[in-house]
């Protein structure tokens, strides 16, 4: 049962037993070390201001960028000058002043 239709409470270690053994056996049995005592962490970013039209941003045409940032999003950053799909430059090197 795939985990958006799993009914709460989530037990994600099984639901995800087939992809963990497959990380297993690419990686070596050492690449994932469960830690079932650790509190869940529950992260929060909250949104100051939603834009009211939301402008794309694209760092290959304008490599710099800069605005305020208003809040986190999933993978967009949130600034007043318009929204970058972060995940996007996941191979890319990117600063923040």
């Amino acid at each position: 049962m795939a985990a958006c239709c799993a009914k709460p409470p989530y037990d994600l270690i099984t639901l995800c037993q087939p992809e963990l053994a497959e990380l297993k056996q690419r990686f070596g049995e050492q690449a994932l070390m469960p830690l079932p005592d650790e509190p869940v962490i529950d992260i929060q970013f909250p949104v100051d201001v939603y834009p009211a039209k939301i402008k794309s941003r694209c760092l290959i045409k304008t490599p710099d960028i800069s605005g305020v940032l208003q809040g986190i999003k999933g993978q967009y950053l949130i600034m007043d000058t318009g929204v970058i799909n972060i995940r996007k430059y996941s191979g890319y090197e990117v600063g923040f002043a």
